[in-house]
């Protein structure tokens, strides 16, 4: 079955619906939510995701909807190099539209190897000033023919949004973000943390770990993962932080003694509650996608969960 496309009238009604939106006062995640929302909405699409550049080479998603946990976390920083349809997007700074998997892996064989079950793709560059603020993605899980009228209404969208998502994200106007050395605001935030029923450590080999970042975004993620990792380990219990720079990327770890988490729960702990509020985690991974970065949860070496905060690192 191939999908049909959308209502002219409905479609102005949508792009018009988020113009009046984007005149309030609103954050980046209720901008991007809105946009992400009325479009997978208006083209009855199985998902929908807006990722933002991060100068040089990186683009990262800011806000995504109906894609299961697995996808998402696999759209994580990407080179722009990659041969898919978002990067291909911000690198030729032109729209790219795919109507079936057939037509999908001949033109970008390495969605072969997506954990998604999609079959037919749209990427649209947001563009301000000439520059590529990021793109925003539609995908379908039937083939779907993109008429005329689906390619204004997901170009209008898009255009109208650009400009808002700019101005909230700093980058309309300065695009060159200045590198932070992050270990002394990791050693800074850890060891000021107060706490006397547990022992916070701090690693790493004291080299510089610079990253283009907004600092108060890192220590707020970083004192919410204490307070979480000291919540779920056994009083007395050592939490270990590090700061690192290697292979092009800034990392910082918060390992904790307790019970750790089931592969399953460490996909889950940053999904959306029932309600579809979004929990701390969530939010704190929103933050380090603002800055072009990740946060994810694996097992760790010393018995509890290790949470991840990954930055691109600073060139020299």
């Amino acid at each position: 079955m191939i999908g049909t496309g959308i209502d002219t009238s409905d479609a102005f009604a949508r792009v018009a619906m988020v113009a009046r939106a984007l005149t309030g006062r609103l954050d980046v995640s209720e901008i991007v939510e809105i946009v992400v929302h009325q479009g997978m909405a208006g083209l009855d699409s199985s998902g929908a995701v807006f990722t933002a550049m991060q100068p040089p080479d990186l683009i990262v998603p800011v806000g995504a909807l109906g894609y299961p946990p697995a996808v998402v976390n696999a759209m994580g920083p990407m080179h722009l190099h990659r041969d898919l349809p978002i990067t291909t997007a911000a690198r030729e700074q032109m729209a790219v539209y795919v109507s079936n998997l057939a037509e999908g892996i001949e033109r970008f064989p390495e969605l072969a190897k997506s954990r998604s079950n999609s079959v037919a793709w749209a990427a649209i560059p947001a563009m301000v000033d000439g520059s590529v603020l990021g793109v925003f993605g539609v995908s379908f899980l039937r083939e779907h023919e993109f008429t005329p009228s689906d390619r204004l209404f997901l170009e209008a969208l898009v255009d109208v949004s650009a400009a808002a998502i700019a101005c909230r994200l700093h980058l309309a106007d300065d695009l060159r973000v200045p590198a932070v050395d992050l270990r002394p605001l990791v050693v800074r935030v850890a060891t000021a943390f107060p706490v006397l029923t547990h022992r916070v450590r701090v690693g790493g080999d004291g080299s510089a770990a610079s990253a283009k970042v907004t600092p108060d975004h890192v220590a707020a993620v970083l004192d919410h993962l204490l307070h979480n990792a000291i919540r779920h380990a056994l009083p007395g219990s050592a939490v270990e932080v590090r700061c690192t720079q290697a292979n092009g990327l800034v990392t910082i770890t918060v390992d904790d003694e307790g019970a750790g988490l089931s592969p399953d729960r460490r996909r889950s702990v940053f999904e959306p509650m029932l309600d579809g509020t979004r929990n701390a985690l969530a939010q704190a991974r929103e933050l380090v996608r603002a800055d072009g970065g990740n946060l994810t949860c694996v097992e760790s070496p010393h018995g509890g969960a290790r949470f991840v905060i990954t930055y691109p690192a600073a060139q020299p």
